[in-house]
């Protein structure tokens, strides 16, 4: 298989080597391998945009701590993990 796109090598390997979460809904490892994409997206936009100090900024920004918050409570919730109660390509 060749592939070209990081978003489905993940899923391919994912799924190849049963990461996509054995205990949770294949569909909430997706919802959480975008959302860390659009964080790298927004962080890189910044970036190439408007420079370091913006990234600074939004770094240190309450959007940020905020959806890193969720995070958190999710691997929290799920006993170290990000989904279910294995390790998963997110």
């Amino acid at each position: 298989v060749k592939l070209v796109q990081s978003e489905a090598i993940l899923r391919y390997l994912g799924n190849k080597h049963n990461l996509i979460g054995t205990t949770a809904p294949a569909y909430r490892t997706d919802m959480l391998l975008e959302e860390a994409r659009d964080l790298d997206a927004t962080i890189t936009g910044l970036s190439y945009e408007q420079g370091g100090a913006a990234v600074a900024k939004w770094l240190n920004s309450k959007e940020l701590g905020v959806k890193l918050q969720l995070w958190e409570d999710c691997i929290r919730k799920n006993g170290g993990f990000v989904t279910g109660t294995s390790i998963t390509v997110v």
